[in-house]
């Protein structure tokens, strides 16, 4: 008999479980990487060829069984298995004793497979005595659906046998069927600019569960293109590793890139590979916002915008500043690397009443730049005196 994971708790009382779907977000329980989903189906649920809910009733006046339900085994490891595969479980028993036994419930944790129970080869309804000598089984279906890692199941056992808190337990690792390494591509931050001349390109890898082929890239936005590089490789294991590269071009604008390319493949299952990059314009304004926070009554902060060119070949011109809100603000605009690098420095002055103050600054260059206009907000919260 295998080990059992979790200690036998005491006689569990029949529950109505609600039904669940057929997806990994039905119902999880998820503690320090371990997933905890049923086996079964919900409470009251009947079928011709399943005979039985998974509760019943024992009448008015029960009256305890003096046999025992002995189980061959109460724990069954699948192993190491992958996503949407499904399993037959039986968990024989041996009703061990000289009275009849009543099982009422057969209660899963929740995760939408079938449990059921036969007696003697035949269909046996819950509710409905099992005589002594009698053989039998727990069955049901495991479902591995869309979990990853460790994943654990458990039935509960409820009847009038000597006993008590029965549990049953069924557990698998479980792996995609393809595991890109690394998980996230990120390729930093890079210049757009720089893009035309100079792809940024990462190489990744990715196991399957078998031999495998891309077919195609149903899903690859714009700007970004995936080729296959060297030959697969093959563990001992029957899996394969296949490399790959991905590489952003000048067809890309600036901005935060977030983007899940997907292809089709010779298992029928999809690959996907998540990219992440932080595109710049031909000009960073750090940072987008300036906040003065909480200020002081009487006191006069700065802060700084910096304009820098992100183009090595680029020579930023003198850029026009406007300015829009509260008079308390003063700004000097400043060249701190010819061509490169201006900085606008900001003043508040908190000899004020107390209160918030806004104000935008606006940042614009000559139309043959090509930068848009940038708006930074501008905010400071002034304190009463002390």
């Amino acid at each position: 008999m295998l080990r059992t994971l979790i200690p036998l708790l005491l006689l569990a009382l029949p529950l109505s479980l609600p039904g669940c779907g057929d997806s990994a977000a039905g119902s999880v329980v998820e503690q320090a990487g371990v997933t905890e989903t049923s086996l079964g189906a919900a409470a009251g649920e009947n079928s011709p060829d399943r005979p039985g809910a998974s509760q019943a009733s024992l009448g008015q006046n029960p009256q305890p069984s003096r046999s025992r339900l002995d189980f061959e085994f109460d724990e069954i490891d699948f192993g190491t298995i992958y996503q949407q595969q499904e399993f037959e479980v039986n968990f024989p028993f041996t009703v061990e004793g000289p009275d009849p036994v009543t099982l009422l419930a057969l209660d899963p944790t929740c995760g939408c497979t079938d449990v059921y129970l036969t007696v003697n080869d035949k269909n046996w309804e819950l509710g409905k005595p099992i005589p002594a000598g009698s053989k039998g089984e727990v069955r049901g279906m495991f479902h591995s659906n869309t979990y990853v890692d460790l994943k654990t199941s458990i039935i509960h056992i409820t009847g009038d046998f000597i006993n008590v808190g029965l549990r049953l337990h069924l557990q698998a690792f479980i792996r995609r069927h393809f595991k890109v390494t690394p998980s996230n591509l990120g390729l930093g931050t890079v210049s757009v600019g720089q893009l035309a001349s100079a792809p940024v390109k990462a190489k990744f890898k990715v196991t399957g569960s078998e031999p495998f082929k891309v077919l195609r890239w149903s899903q690859l936005p714009r700007g970004i293109e995936v080729v296959e590089i060297g030959e697969p490789e093959m563990l001992e294991d029957g899996r394969q590793v296949r490399h790959f590269e991905v590489s952003l071009n000048d067809k890309n604008s600036a901005g935060a890139l977030f983007q899940r390319l997907q292809a089709e493949t010779s298992l029928h299952k999809p690959l996907t590979v998540d990219v992440s990059a932080q595109l710049l314009g031909p000009v960073q304004f750090k940072p987008s916002t300036l906040r003065f926070g909480a200020v002081n009554h009487g006191l006069t902060p700065r802060r700084a915008l910096q304009i820098i060119a992100t183009d090595p070949a680029a020579s930023l011109p003198t850029p026009k500043i406007e300015f829009a809100g509260s008079e308390q603000y003063t700004w000097q605009l400043t060249e701190r690397i010819p061509g490169r690098e201006w900085v606008v420095r900001v003043h508040f002055d908190g000899d004020v009443d107390p209160g918030r103050f806004a104000g935008q600054l606006k940042v614009s260059f000559p139309a043959e730049v090509g930068v848009a206009q940038q708006v930074v907000k501008v905010s400071a919260l002034v304190r009463a005196k002390q």
